[in-house]
């Protein structure tokens, strides 16, 4: 039983015929009895020794929606010698309508200082079967702006990305809302509504943060290795640039070149890959020097 199944589309199923007599089994023949909504892949007569077996695969590819059901007719040379039926059966339903979903439907972006705009993206999908057609996103607060120009379609399962920008020329709270116009649930001009927010500041400093502020690589044999990431992220509302990072302590290393000067933007954090590669056996201890632009 394959269930409902939207129109124009494939499920598939299996069922597995054995043999579990004492000699050599016959498979003459298998006849499907509709082969316009099924599919079968059954090649011509074969054998099967005691204890042997084969699956075959089934589909259900319906073009209109309805009930259908088939057959499959199994002739054999079995002590039972009867033809073997195995019943097909599946229901097609109409093409349901496209469904917007979105990653996230609101975002903060915290203390802004004026003349540093900070983006934030966020992801809209289809999770529905006809095609998703995004109109127009468009801001009732002019500090917040989006990347989207023009109307973009999405099919099943499908997404895209927007980037929205938060450019505040005022000191203090702004507050905003983002409507996506589309064809979601099948209406035309449906709107979904995202909720911004962001404080202007005057002015503000890079703050930066590590996570997990301390690595324990456990038990590693000796020439042996063990890598673990560390984040490193900036809680302040002004980009904090990265210098250098570097790790004291045998048989530790810090992915790190050389001359690499990230700058990490507010609300943002990059990954370090830091390895613990004991060339002997024993206890050790290392520290991760961080230089930034956080002058605290």
């Amino acid at each position: 039983d394959f269930g409902e199944i939207v129109v124009n589309f494939t499920a598939s199923s299996q069922f597995t015929v054995s043999n579990s007599g004492r000699e050599t089994l016959d498979i003459d023949d298998m006849v499907l009895s509709d082969d316009e909504a099924f599919t079968f892949d059954f090649a011509g007569a074969f054998e099967l020794e005691p204890g042997e077996e084969r699956v075959f695969d089934v589909g259900f590819a319906p073009v209109e929606v309805g009930d259908f059901d088939a057959e499959i007719t199994i002739t054999h040379n079995g002590v039972n010698a009867d033809d073997v039926v195995v019943n097909l059966v599946g229901t097609s339903i109409p093409t349901p309508p496209p469904d917007l979903v979105v990653s996230e439907n609101e975002n903060d972006f915290g203390e802004v200082v004026i003349g540093t705009p900070q983006s934030w993206e966020f992801q809209i999908r289809n999770n529905g079967y006809q095609d998703l057609v995004i109109d127009e996103i468009f801001s009732d607060n002019e500090a917040f702006t989006t990347d989207f120009e023009a109307s973009i379609t999405l099919g099943r399962d499908e997404s895209s990305f927007v980037i929205v920008t938060f450019d505040p020329q005022e000191i203090g709270l702004h507050e905003g809302v983002l409507t996506i116009v589309s064809n979601d649930g099948g209406e035309e001009g449906s709107e979904f509504e995202i909720s911004v927010s962001g404080v202007g500041t005057q002015g503000g400093n890079p703050v930066i943060v590590v996570s997990p502020e301390e690595l324990e690589f456990g038990e590693v044999p000796s020439n042996r290795d063990a890598v673990l990431t560390l984040e490193i992220g900036n809680e302040g509302n002004l980009p904090l640039t990265i210098g250098d990072v570097s790790v004291i302590g045998d048989g530790f290393s810090v992915a790190w070149n050389d001359g690499d000067a990230p700058e990490i933007q507010p609300r943002n954090f990059i990954e370090v890959e830091v390895t613990f590669a004991p060339g002997e056996i024993g206890d050790f201890e290392g520290e991760l020097l961080i230089e930034s632009n956080d002058e605290e």
